[in-house]
């Protein structure tokens, strides 16, 4: 899960931390890179905690953890579990452009919706 663990939603069926997040870890993405690497995992999936307060909802952050993916771990494929980006159709664009192999969004609610 990158972009931290405090959410900037307060989901009443989520467990993650909700509050105001700190900035989004620059070595984030070399750091996961490295993971991936040393775990020799085949396929990965990066998800995140929502941030509203990012002007991107994070979109740069994932684009940035593809990247050094594909750099370091290009026999990989990569699963990415996005956020709704609080609407933001650029942002979604910026992250499409990256092609992940898999690009997700889970819509979980209450089941009275």
């Amino acid at each position: 899960m990158i972009l931290g663990n405090v959410c900037t939603r307060r989901c009443r069926f989520c467990a993650v931390s909700k509050g105001i997040p700190g900035s989004p870890d620059p070595k984030e993405p070399e750091n996961i890179s490295n993971a991936v690497h040393i775990l020799q995992l085949r396929h990965a999936v990066i998800t995140s905690v929502t941030r509203d307060d990012l002007d991107d909802g994070g979109a740069s952050q994932f684009v940035d953890v593809v990247r050094e993916l594909g750099k370091n771990c290009p026999d990989t494929t990569i699963e990415l579990l996005i956020s709704d980006l609080n609407g933001n159709w650029k942002a979604l664009e910026k992250i499409v452009r990256e092609h992940p192999d898999v690009l997700n969004h889970n819509v979980e609610t209450v089941p009275s919706l």
